[in-house]
């Protein structure tokens, strides 16, 4: 599956190089690469609302980890096409925004670090506890029991604090792209929403996190 998909994105995906082509004749191609750009950032994001809104402690330890190491994946993603967007933009007001768009992916990302070293440390404690011996941090059932409850209440609130995050920003997110809308001409606007369906589909394709 993840073959298939990242064949299907290489396809998609704007031309390597040509963002940072000579200005001049090859402008034209680095303007190109915009659209696409901001279709697969958009999907992306949206994908990963999609992740933290989900029934995330219904899954299983692995599964929760599967999606917080995927959203920080996505995060990195983001951050390289928005990252790429700013070198084609031209406007100040727009490079404004997506620069703070950019500070906003930064801290979703430093989250989903967390969340992904929270659960790696809840599996070494849980596999590693009995071989330490005199050191073991839990020494019977009923201290693995109390240590696993209260990291699980520190995981919610983690996985709370990162859908409040989502919760502020979002409305501000939409009114930006409904800002950016309004400038593309409508052949541009059909080769956005054709890259953002494409993407987002093949994200949520490209794994199962139903563990």
């Amino acid at each position: 599956m993840i073959g298939n998909s990242r064949r299907r994105f290489d396809a998609l995906a704007p031309a390597r190089g040509v963002v940072f082509a000579p200005r001049g004749r090859t402008d034209h191609l680095i303007k190109m690469n915009l659209i696409p750009l901001m279709g697969r950032r958009d999907a992306a994001l949206d994908y990963i609302t999609e992740l933290v809104r989900a029934e995330l402690f219904t899954l299983s330890r692995k599964g929760r980890h599967d999606i917080y190491f995927y959203t920080k994946q996505l995060l990195r993603r983001i951050e390289r096409d928005t990252e790429k967007i700013l070198s084609i933009l031209s406007s100040p007001d727009t490079k404004r925004r997506e620069q703070s768009l950019l500070k906003f992916i930064d801290l979703l990302d430093a989250g989903a670090d967390a969340l992904e070293s929270f659960i790696g440390f809840e599996d070494a404690l849980a596999r590693n506890s009995e071989d330490a011996h005199d050191f073991s941090p839990l020494r019977d059932d009923s201290e693995y029991a109390s240590s696993e409850e209260e990291m699980t209440a520190s995981e919610i609130m983690m996985v709370n604090q990162l859908r409040a995050f989502f919760d502020r920003v979002s409305p501000r997110v939409a009114r930006y792209r409904e800002y950016v809308s309004k400038s593309l001409s409508a052949s541009n606007a059909e080769r956005y929403r054709r890259s953002h369906e494409f993407y987002l589909e093949a994200f949520r394709s490209e794994n199962n996190f139903n563990e």
